[in-house]
Order: C-alpha cells, then sequence, then structure tokens
C-alpha cells in the first residue's frame, strides 16, 4: 500500500501553529483586559470611599489642611480614570482584532483539514480500486494460465 502524502502538510501545520499563537495572544490580552477592568472597579470602590471619608470629615467638622488633603487624595484617585479607560479601550480594540484574526486562520485550518480528509479518502478509494485490479490481473492470468495449459494437454 502506498504512504498517504497531503501535499498541503506544510500548510497546514504553519497555519496551526499559527491558530495556536494567536490562541495565546488573544489570552494574554484578555488577561491584560481582565486587569484593568480590575483595575477600574477597585478605583470605583476607592472613590466610594474616599468619599464617604471626605463628608465624614466634612460631618465632624473638620476644615481646612485636613478636608483640602483628603480631596486632593480623591482627586488623584480620579485622574487615573481617564488612563485606565483609554488603555481599556485599546485592548478592546485590539481584543477585536485579535478574535477577527483568529477566527480567520481557524476557519483556514478547518479548510485545509478538510481538504485533507477528503484527499485522505480518495487515496483509500484509488489504493482499493489499484488492488482490486492487481486481484483482478491475477485471477485472469491464473485462468490465461490453466486455458494454456488445457490447450496444450488437448493438443
Amino acid at each position: 500500500m502506498a504512504r498517504f502524502r497531503f501535499r498541503l502538510e506544510v500548510p497546514l501545520k504553519l497555519a496551526r501553529i499559527d491558530r495556536d499563537r494567536r490562541r495565546r495572544e488573544l489570552g494574554e490580552l484578555l488577561r491584560e483586559l481582565a486587569a484593568v477592568e480590575e483595575a477600574l472597579a477597585r478605583l470605583d470602590a476607592d472613590e466610594r470611599e474616599w468619599s464617604r471619608e471626605l463628608a465624614a470629615l466634612v460631618r465632624e467638622g473638620e476644615t481646612g489642611a485636613v478636608l483640602a488633603g483628603a480631596a486632593t487624595l480623591r482627586e488623584r484617585l480620579r485622574s487615573r480614570r481617564p488612563v485606565l479607560e483609554d488603555r481599556r479601550r485599546k485592548l478592546a480594540a485590539r481584543e477585536r482584532e485579535a478574535r477577527s484574526a483568529l477566527a480567520d486562520v481557524t476557519r483556514q485550518v478547518k479548510v485545509l483539514e478538510r481538504l485533507r480528509r477528503e484527499a485522505r479518502v480518495r487515496h483509500l478509494q484509488e489504493e482499493a480500486q489499484r488492488e482490486a485490479a492487481e486481484v483482478e490481473d491475477l485471477v485472469l492470468g491464473r485462468r490465461r494460465h490453466l486455458e494454456l495449459a488445457g490447450m496444450r494437454g488437448e493438443g
């Protein structure tokens, strides 16, 4: 039996490698995006906490430097938000691009795998036909040999 060789095996292997690489990259992006989302959630919680602290200081009658210091800390927290939101937007855009690229290469792998399966089936069918032809040739050759032997015996 002849060994099956898929002529597009190298592009298939390269596409699989590319797909795996893109999966890893998407995973890294998702982890980074989750970290930014978590930082934004912590920032929200910290801002709420500082607002409560500032309100408590006002209720307690604090004035001047203490209130100014608390307000400054709250504003520092708020100043981090645009940076984190910008980072989140950029990561979300990169995630969309990564998902699209992964979908493209995944389709490519599926097409190549389907072509490989179809080529394998054709190879097996052709191999079965060759074997059937060889068997038929052997049977016909044997019959011919027996016929010739029979003719010699009669003559």
